[in-house]
Order: C-alpha cells, then sequence, then structure tokens
C-alpha cells in the first residue's frame, strides 16, 4: 500500500465523519426549528387565553335588566368585548390547533349581536321583553369555552 493510498483511505474516512457530524447537526438544527415554532404557537394560544380571560369581567358586568341599563354605558363595553375578541381571532389559526377556539369566539359574537340588539331595543323602548340574558350567558358561556379548549391545545403542544 503506497503512502498515496493511504492518504485516499484517511480522506475517505474525514469525509464519512464529516458528513455524519453535518447529519446529526441538521438534525439538531430541525428540532431546534420545531420546538421553536412549537413554542410560537403556544405563545400566541396563550395570549389569546389571556385576552379572553380579561374580557370575562367586562362581560359580567353587562346590564341584566332594564332598570341596571339606566345610566349605564354598555356600547363602550361591548366595544372593548368586540375589541379583545378581534385581537384573539387574529391570533388563532383558523385550521391550526385554535380553529376550534375560533368557532367559540365566532358563537360568542353571534350571541353577542343579539344581546347588543336587545339592549338597543329595550334602551329605546321598542323591546317588550327586555334584554337577552340569554345571550348574555351564551357570550359568556362560548368564551369559558373558548378558553378551555385553548389551554387543552396548548397543553397537547410538545415543547
Amino acid at each position: 500500500m503506497s503512502s498515496s493510498d493511504v492518504i485516499s483511505i484517511v480522506g475517505a474516512l474525514v469525509t464519512v465523519v464529516c458528513t455524519w457530524i453535518s447529519i446529526q447537526q441538521a438534525r439538531a438544527a430541525r428540532r431546534y426549528g420545531d420546538a421553536l415554532k412549537a413554542a410560537k404557537s403556544r405563545m400566541a394560544l396563550l395570549g389569546s387565553a389571556e385576552r379572553l380571560r380579561a374580557v370575562q369581567d367586562p362581560i359580567t358586568q353587562l346590564p341584566q335588566t332594564p332598570t341596571t341599563l339606566r345610566g349605564a354605558r354598555p356600547d363602550a363595553t361591548i366595544a372593548r368585548i368586540r375589541i379583545e375578541f378581534d385581537r384573539a381571532l387574529g391570533s388563532l389559526e383558523r385550521n391550526g390547533p385554535g380553529a376550534k377556539a375560533r368557532a367559540f369566539l365566532r358563537a360568542a359574537e353571534a350571541s353577542l349581536d343579539l344581546y347588543e340588539d336587545s339592549v338597543r331595543r329595550t334602551s329605546s323602548g321598542d323591546a317588550a321583553e327586555g334584554i337577552d340574558i340569554g345571550a348574555m350567558r351564551a357570550v359568556r358561556t362560548a368564551v369559558q369555552d373558548a378558553i378551555a379548549e385553548i389551554v387543552e391545545v396548548t397543553e397537547r403542544i410538545d415543547p
């Protein structure tokens, strides 16, 4: 065996070792990238859950009777609730882990529309039936369901 053969064999071994190291580094980089994507998704979901938790108090403070409607400003509170709904919806994926929570928020928005309609009719004196308490409860329930769904999905995402 000549010296050029030894050099060729050593070169081939070094190439194999370097290739193996490169493959291992690529795998580690992929795992790191996947972990970053999961962390980003978790952060977006948790942010949405916090926004929705913050909106629960204003929902419970909405007027429930024509008597509590007097002097109250439900329009401003409803506008704040809608802003938080929009922010939460903006951070939830349509077809990803937040899809089911989005559906709950859409239902909450529809119920909030019904509630707002009943408040307007009641404050103008057009509604004999009063404020739609069922719609307000449906808003609260849908928000709670969305929060629970977000928390559940967040726990399932691999860190």
